[in-house]
């Protein structure tokens, strides 16, 4: 989905950003072992998150040691596709609907990659 960046708090204003949606309102989303769990069931892509080790801080998006938060109303928990090195809802939450512009249907650079996205 692309969204604009403007009601994103800790993202510059004004940009377009595209990003595969992983959770949708009410669901939970744990992060386990570097893998992605939405109520409570292992995602399979993508395949990693995070390194090895990888916990989120207390207190930010994750508010305990359950490494889960529940989706807000409204809002989406988005992932990019290089995962490992992602700005993405692990760094700056779920992106409300009102943000969200259109779906990707097309990637279009570098050439070599030019194809339809389901």
């Amino acid at each position: 989905m692309v969204f604009k960046t403007d009601l994103v708090a800790s993202l510059p204003a004004g940009q377009f950003w595209d990003k595969r949606v992983a959770a949708l309102p009410g669901e939970e989303v744990a992060i386990q072992h570097g893998r992605l769990v939405v109520d409570g069931k292992v995602l399979a892509a993508p395949a990693i998150l995070a390194g090895k080790g990888f916990k989120p801080p207390l207190g930010g998006l994750f508010p305990d040691a359950t490494n889960s938060l529940v989706v807000p109303n409204d809002s989406f928990f988005v992932v990019g596709d290089n995962a490992t090195n992602s700005r993405d809802s692990r760094d700056f939450g779920p992106i409300p609907r009102r943000s969200i512009l259109g779906k990707v249907t097309k990637i279009y650079w570098p050439p070599s990659r030019i194809r339809d996205v389901e």
